[in-house]
């Protein structure tokens, strides 16, 4: 009597952990329904060289927390973490990037952001815990009005980056902008100023892809590489818009512009970005999905 008793408590409890976990799955399906587990970039012109990035997330809210780089070059694979995300509270997280992005050694950022609206960034000085601002946002009636960025440190590219002139169209998606700052890559400081300007297709996605981020394009920003993947996680300048990218037209020392075209699953997600240029080279970023 008393096996067949101690043999129905525990079919019971096996029965109750079966169902625990089956809807413990099943939530982390539906957090990881439209993840993007990783991206493959390579341009055609050499398909051999390409990089790769992993998304990881967090599995009760879905909230993006790492993303690391495999890159291959001359046929040999590395892999780094390139970012890692920790939330601090309701209106800052930390960034901690790799020497990948600041081309020197792993820095640590803090973002300050309104509802994932970034109002500014600041590098954390990890020897005295000192938080020096470094990228500042000014707005004007809700919308941003200008970006102002040192530059990464030391800065061999560029610094008093400055980002403005946006312009907005009736729907507030950001259509053009002008970015301003001091080139240093040939040893003698020179102003510089490109100019981008902003089209959209008809195709809508229910989720935000990397690599569509509006914010200035200038090489050496603090910004410039993690913000493709923080819009990911609901961060950004200019709020992201439902449609995605159909041209980017810039004006530089040269005027050229970048066409979008893409190809979607059988239930509308983004599979494949095909970007082309004045050339006939194009650079190919492929998704996969959790």
């Amino acid at each position: 009597m008393n096996i067949m008793r101690n043999f129905i408590l525990f079919l019971g409890l096996s029965i109750t952990l079966l169902s625990v976990s089956c809807q413990k799955e099943q939530e982390i399906k539906e957090i990881t329904a439209t993840k993007i587990k990783s991206v493959l970039v390579y341009n055609t012109e050499n398909q051999q060289d390409s990089s790769r990035y992993f998304f990881y997330y967090d599995s009760t809210d879905g909230s993006l927390q790492s993303v690391d780089v495999r890159v291959r070059f001359f046929g040999m694979d590395t892999t780094t973490n390139l970012l890692k995300i920790q939330k601090i509270n309701a209106g800052s997280l930390k960034i901690i990037t790799s020497a990948l992005h600041t081309y020197h050694y792993p820095e640590e950022y803090i973002i300050y952001h309104n509802n994932g609206q970034i109002t500014a960034i600041g590098r954390v000085d990890t020897t005295n815990s000192t938080v020096d601002t470094v990228t500042k946002c000014i707005f004007l009636d809700g919308q941003l009005f200008s970006i102002s960025d040192t530059g990464i440190h030391p800065n061999i590219f560029s610094s008093n980056i400055k980002v403005d002139n946006i312009l907005y169209d009736n729907s507030n998606e950001c259509i053009r902008m002008t970015t301003t700052w001091t080139e240093h890559i040939t040893g003698t400081p020179a102003p510089k100023s490109l100019t981008d300007s902003f089209s959209y297709s008809n195709y809508t996605v229910g989720y935000t892809i990397p690599f569509q981020v509006h914010s200035g394009a200038t090489f050496g920003a603090v910004y410039r590489s993690f913000m493709d993947f923080l819009i990911m996680g609901g961060y950004y300048f200019t709020k992201p818009v439902s449609r995605l990218l159909s041209n980017i037209y810039n004006v530089y020392d040269y005027s050229a512009s970048s066409s979008f075209s893409y190809l979607f699953t059988s239930d509308n997600k983004v599979s494949e970005v095909r970007i082309s240029n004045s050339t006939s080279n194009q650079t190919i970023q492929r998704f996969e999905y959790y």
